[in-house]
């Protein structure tokens, strides 16, 4: 991180070195820091969509939805395969109430994703929940069931995803 900062200092528009700084401020749990940087290098450049991924997961973090929304779909339109963007985005959908928006989202998400993807098994919690929401019982259905499949045994949420899946399975 140091080496990050100190090429950014150096080479103000060395952009790469400002993204890489403000995505591991992110990581290391500081989003305001996150914030103030990755706006620096989205306002320069439109060459790092991940530094819209990274924003937008800083804006999410803060409870600042909309804004996160706004930057990860800029993140999706500059690269529509930036799966972990379609995941952000949905996320974020769903946290503001548009569940057909979510499950839209959550879908290209985990439909691209990689196998072993970190975030995989959540995406596949979020989209079930995002789906029941709009009244997909059938992709939610689907979705409860991969999350089953792909979590861990103590992953939080488990219990959830059963007990939706009990009640789904008596649904119409």
């Amino acid at each position: 991180m140091p080496a990050y900062r100190r090429a950014h200092q150096l080479a103000p528009t060395l952009h790469e070195a400002g993204y890489l700084y403000g995505h591991a401020l992110l990581l290391l749990g500081r989003a305001q820091e996150a914030v103030t940087e990755l706006s620096a290098v989205t306002r320069a450049t439109d060459a790092f969509p991940a530094a819209f991924v990274a924003l937008g997961q800083a804006q999410f973090e803060r409870g600042n939805f909309d804004e996160a929304r706004r930057q990860l779909q800029r993140a999706v339109a500059l690269a529509p395969g930036l799966t972990e963007a379609h995941y952000w985005l949905g996320r974020c959908e769903h946290d503001l109430q548009l569940d057909a928006e979510a499950a839209v989202s959550l879908g290209r998400a985990v439909r691209g994703a990689a196998p072993g993807t970190a975030w995989l098994p959540d995406a596949h919690l979020w989209l079930a929940r995002a789906a029941e929401a709009h009244g997909d019982v059938a992709t939610s259905r689907t979705a409860y069931e991969e999350f089953l499949r792909l979590a861990p045994a103590a992953a939080p949420g488990r219990r959830e995803a059963e007990r939706a899946l009990a009640r789904l399975v008596r649904a119409p």
